[in-house]
């Protein structure tokens, strides 16, 4: 269960939105079409794994690379 969520069942909002800004993009990746290619580039970054994915998905390109 997400801290964030657990802070504000606990009544301590304040600290809940603390958190809220920096979880709610993490969220939000399971709701676009590129979640693959975020995964793939991820790993790449961390040096486990390549970008590269198989078509029909495409490298990641633009401000959604950035």
């Amino acid at each position: 269960m997400p801290r964030c969520y657990k802070l504000a069942r606990a009544g301590r909002i304040e600290e809940a939105r603390e958190i809220y800004p920096w979880f709610m993009p993490l969220l939000r990746l399971d709701t676009i079409p590129t979640l693959v290619q975020c995964i793939k580039f991820a790993e790449q970054i961390v040096g486990r794994g390549s970008e590269n994915v198989r078509l029909p998905r495409l490298t990641l390109i633009g401000e959604e690379r950035a």
